[in-house]
């Protein structure tokens, strides 16, 4: 009888114990703050923006949000390029993108565009100052435009996260009569993407990521 009793008791402790490991792997504060924790963190890649089907990143400030997501690939000019789509108030055009054998990600100006090209998007190792040329809307006439690298360990914050050696790139346009436009800074952090920039979107907030 009392090796029976023991047996029994043995064998409520090791339910008792698994009951307890079950309830804590489904803790949603838990689930919360690994959330919270890769949102800080990302994929903890060197890329500066991971590029794969399924990736989303959406941005809250205000009544306002944007929200980026990696549909498909598409073949342009025999190279595949990722395409994306913004969505919500502050959506813009899609934008199409390809990583090339060293990490660096080239953007091509889209499917059956006036002018096709290609153009470096963002070096996977950047250099502080390196330049180089992109893409961008002339509103008052013929313009180019260029982008360079201002800072290679900027530290951004935002509600949830402190985002340190962040990348810094500083947009310019060049106007016909030869007037240098600064358009700001836009932020990235390897492993996490795109964070926002200093312009008129600078009020939005990276909340929610997604990496498949």
């Amino acid at each position: 009888m009392k090796k029976l009793l023991f047996l029994n008791l043995t064998l409520l402790a090791l339910l008792f114990f698994m009951g307890c490991s079950e309830s804590d792997s489904n803790d949603p504060n838990e689930d919360e703050n690994q959330e919270e924790i890769f949102l800080c963190t990302g994929n903890e890649s060197s890329s500066y923006w991971p590029l794969t089907i399924g990736n989303q990143w959406t941005y809250e400030g205000g009544s306002d949000d944007l929200i980026l997501t990696v549909i498909e690939t598409v073949e342009i000019a025999g190279q595949e390029y990722f395409k994306i789509e913004p969505s919500g108030v502050l959506a813009w055009e899609p934008i199409y993108l390809r990583v090339d054998n060293e990490g660096n990600i080239y953007q091509h100006s889209a499917p059956g565009s006036e002018n096709p090209s290609e153009v470096l998007y963002l070096p996977n190792s950047p250099t502080l100052n390196q330049e180089w040329d992109s893409f961008g809307n002339c509103i008052l006439g013929p313009c180019s435009h260029y982008k360079k690298v201002e800072s290679l360990n900027e530290t951004i914050e935002t509600g949830d996260c402190t985002y340190e050696d962040c990348l810094a790139i500083r947009e310019y346009t060049i106007t016909n009569d030869g007037t240098l436009i600064d358009n700001g800074l836009i932020f990235y952090k390897q492993g996490v993407g795109y964070l926002g920039a200093d312009g008129f979107s600078s009020y939005l907030d990276l909340v929610e990521l997604i990496l498949e």
